[in-house]
């Protein structure tokens, strides 16, 4: 029998069991480190910088997405300590982060790395941890370690409702702000036409990446089943 609980087992990808505790920790350290992360970056440049603005900073989907992945992470280790089965909505929640950071991972290493360091507009670290590290982390907790009741396709509207909002709110405030966190969903060098082509393809993205979460979850999910339910096999002499 598995719990799902600090001192119990979990299965993971391919079989594999991992204590509670393991992953509880594991969640524990790298929900804490993203966002310690943001947290000393948004003190420390508001403290040396004069130029920086703390509602740009918190404007970056980067940002946005970590604060995410890093709660969603630090409230499942907060559920293992305290015994708590995972619910079909936090479930669902954890697959929406993965999709979030994935795409974090995703845009800034096809489209943004080589702007971010002729700029250099981030500190190599905190690069590494938001950029690299948490959407490869949140991603393999998603699979290792998927939903015991796995999302459905129908919830990938409900993933999407955030990054629509997220570049609707972009695109307002840019105009007033004069400022744009991204130079795909910036239209003053190229016009709303470039933007609308660029979005398109981050759409398809979105919708693609959430499919490819839902079903692998599904997948990995109804193999674990099966292998629960296979009878053991006798031992010797039996």
């Amino acid at each position: 029998m598995l719990y799902w609980g600090p001192y119990g087992v979990e299965w993971g990808m391919f079989g594999r069991r991992y204590p509670g505790r393991f992953i509880a920790a594991h969640r524990t350290i790298f929900g804490l480190l993203t966002l310690g992360a943001v947290v000393w970056h948004l003190v420390r440049a508001t403290g040396t910088d004069d130029a920086f603005n703390p509602v740009n900073y918190l404007s970056y989907f980067t940002i946005q997405s970590n604060i995410i992945g890093g709660a969603v992470l630090l409230w499942g280790a907060v559920r293992y300590w305290r015994g708590r089965a995972e619910t079909a909505a936090f479930g669902s929640l954890r697959g929406a982060a993965a999709l979030y950071l994935a795409t974090t991972g995703v845009v800034y290493h096809v489209l943004l790395a080589d702007v971010d360091a002729v700029n250099g507009s981030t500190p190599g670290v905190l690069n590494l941890i938001w950029h690299t590290l948490l959407p490869l982390v949140i991603v393999l907790d998603w699979l290792v370690w998927p939903p015991k009741l796995p999302p459905a396709y129908r919830d990938i509207p409900v993933w999407l409702i955030y990054p629509l909002v997220y570049g609707v709110y972009t695109l307002v405030r840019g105009p007033v702000a004069d400022w744009y966190p991204y130079p795909f969903i910036d239209p003053r060098p190229h016009g709303y036409g470039h933007v609308a082509l660029m979005c398109t393809g981050v759409a398809v993205w979105f919708v693609a990446a959430a499919a490819a979460l839902v079903w692998a979850a599904r997948a990995i999910t109804a193999s674990r089943a099966r292998r629960s339910a296979r009878p053991a096999s006798p031992g010797p002499g039996r």
